[in-house]
């Protein structure tokens, strides 16, 4: 087999993921990132201190769905061991649900809907550093994609990616390049070529403040942790070091709503 270089631009869980699939298969990846590493230190730490100006949804609430969590498992195990490691802890999803229901109501197959809560600065280091071990792969932090290298083969009429430019100059040519920095990096790309990803709108915007209790005690288990209430959705989550979090989902058209942003409201 021809040994890629393949060259992943956005370091973040999607970014990490796709560049230790093909390293396992003995490809050599490249990591390019725009943001700084996370600091050196404990969950809370990385929470508090890891700022991450490219992704605006950074420290919105999260959820490692259990289908993602048992690929992830089954393909990097040791990436949920660096999870919990980091405080993560392990979550099912429909444990609450089940506490309402007749004794004897579970079964077997609800193992299926396990993960492992953690707040995503947490998630992203843990998935940084199995990335960082992983052989072939290389992480560039810093360091901002300007533009695409292209090259129209004969008689084809359409461009092909080949890498590339960096915002210092550096042209890192590539066997394949993966987008996966979000869609306005990818839209400003994608514009040299004359074409222009489909745009679709998300039409939600997000609110989310993270709690720990007082007495260190564990995160509540809500029977399910979606509630819709006319325009407003509220959504309860778990964390990682008995942290969970509470997020108010509303329509981005709903301009009186957006006051929901600040810590006073």
């Amino acid at each position: 087999m021809h040994a890629l270089h393949v060259l992943v631009l956005g370091a973040g869980p999607t970014g990490l993921v796709a560049a230790m699939v093909p390293a396992k298969e003995g490809h050599r990846v490249t990591v390019v990132d725009q943001d700084p590493p996370p600091p050196v230190g404990g969950p809370d730490r990385v929470f508090a201190d890891w700022k991450r100006p490219g992704v605006g949804q950074f420290s919105v609430a999260h959820i490692l769905l259990p289908a993602g969590y048992g690929r992830l498992r089954h393909e990097f195990p040791d990436v949920g061991d660096e999870v919990m490691e980091r405080g993560g802890r392990p979550h099912n999803v429909i444990s609450g649900a089940l506490r309402l229901m007749p004794r004897g109501a579970a079964e077997p197959g609800d193992a299926r809907f396990a993960t492992v809560a953690a707040r995503r600065p947490v998630l992203e280091a843990a998935l940084l550093a199995a990335a960082e071990r992983t052989e072939g792969v290389t992480v560039r932090r810093g360091t901002r994609a300007r533009g695409l290298l292209t090259e129209v083969p004969s008689g084809a009429g359409v461009p092909h990616v080949t890498g590339l430019v960096l915002d210092e100059g550096e042209h890192l040519p590539a066997d394949l390049v993966v987008a996966a920095s979000g869609r306005s990096d990818i839209a400003a790309l994608f514009s040299e070529l004359g074409r222009q990803p489909r745009h679709i709108e998300r039409g939600w915007r997000y609110c989310t403040r993270h709690f720990r209790s007082s007495d260190g005690g564990a995160a509540p288990h809500m029977p399910w942790p979606l509630h819709h209430h006319n325009s407003v959705s509220i959504i309860v989550v778990p964390g990682d070091s008995d942290t969970w979090s509470v997020s108010l989902a509303t329509s981005d058209r709903d301009q009186e709503l957006r006051g929901l942003a600040r810590e006073d409201a």
